[in-house]
């Protein structure tokens, strides 16, 4: 029985002009992760990470702390979304959105949350397919690809890290668990950068649910602060 731990990427910079990089804090994050590992001696027998910036950073910073961890496979099926694309083509159809309006005069993020729940539904249910969008299956079919190449490399006993984003940890779950999208979705919304899923493979390509949006790293009395969400 193989573990596999879900690594979602440290904080990226929303605030600069590349989202797709960490920032200082997003560093420390994986780096703590990596001090928690080398504390505890856990053993990382494979690693993986989707290909974009932030996913080699955070494997880069946490292994700056840890050596037990091996440097990673490139596996492109681990890439996120892109949700600027997918609620570009929503809001292009749907440019009354009332959830919209609200978000764009203030500076709350619920109301964004809220659009981005609609955004990603239409696109789950292909109504975004013909507009400049990833279609959802091809996004879904290049995960379990992924997936399957993980799975297959893994020998039993031995713990695998994947360094990936939210969407794809969300898509791993709705199909482990076997749960409808909108679900899979308020996983999305719920995970905290450099937090930690764990997922059991057991016989007949079975994964169990172990853990999910852990933070053992960051869990004393005055780490609340590096709790993030982007």
């Amino acid at each position: 029985m193989a573990t596999l731990w879900l690594l979602r990427h440290g904080q990226a910079n929303f605030s600069g002009d590349s989202y797709d990089q960490l920032s200082p804090l997003g560093f420390e994050q994986a780096r703590r992760f990596g001090d928690w590992l080398q504390a505890h001696g856990t053993k990382v027998h494979r690693s993986f990470r989707g290909q974009l910036r932030r996913h080699r950073e955070t494997l880069e910073a946490l292994r700056e702390r840890a050596s037990t961890v091996p440097d990673a496979e490139v596996l492109p099926g681990f890439d996120e979304y892109q949700f600027e694309r997918v609620l570009r083509a929503y809001l292009a159809l749907h440019p009354e959105c009332p959830e919209y309006r609200i978000a764009a005069e203030g500076r709350e993020a619920g109301p964004w949350i809220r659009v981005l729940h609609r955004a990603l539904g239409a696109w789950a249910e292909h109504h975004l397919d013909h507009l400049d969008v990833e279609p959802f299956g091809d996004f879904t079919g290049r995960i379990r690809a992924a997936l399957l190449t993980v799975l297959d490399a893994a020998a039993p006993r031995e713990r695998v890290l994947i360094v990936t984003s939210g969407g794809v940890i969300s898509a791993i779950l709705q199909a482990a668990l076997g749960v409808p999208w909108p679900q899979a979705v308020r996983f999305n919304l719920a995970l905290k950068n450099a937090s930690l899923t764990e997922l059991k493979h057991r016989e007949g390509g079975v994964l169990e649910l172990h853990g999910f949006n852990a933070m053992p790293h960051l869990a004393g009395p005055t780490d609340r602060p590096m709790h993030t969400l982007v």
